[in-house]
């Protein structure tokens, strides 16, 4: 997206807080070797929010079956579903 957005001339702006997070082992249908990372990259997003909003996946909604995702990573140390 970002060189698209370059391409059209357009700014390049970044939210000091993010906005919207992929859910934990959300399946992906062409890249699902990739979910992992994404839950990495998300749980690093609500890490370094630099807001005074709390943050950490408890301040995310997810059904109940995305919850136990979170805790089986902080359980076992891994993304996995």
């Amino acid at each position: 997206m970002p060189r698209k957005v370059k391409k059209a001339g357009l700014r390049i702006e970044v939210a000091k807080s993010p906005c919207f997070f992929r859910a934990p082992m959300l399946k992906s249908r062409i890249h699902a070797k990739w979910d992992p990372e994404f839950c990495k990259s998300t749980e690093f997003q609500l890490e370094a929010d630099l807001t005074e909003m709390p943050n950490g996946w408890d301040d995310v909604w997810l059904t109940d079956s995305e919850r136990r995702v979170v805790e089986r990573k902080v359980q076992i140390g891994l993304w996995q579903d």
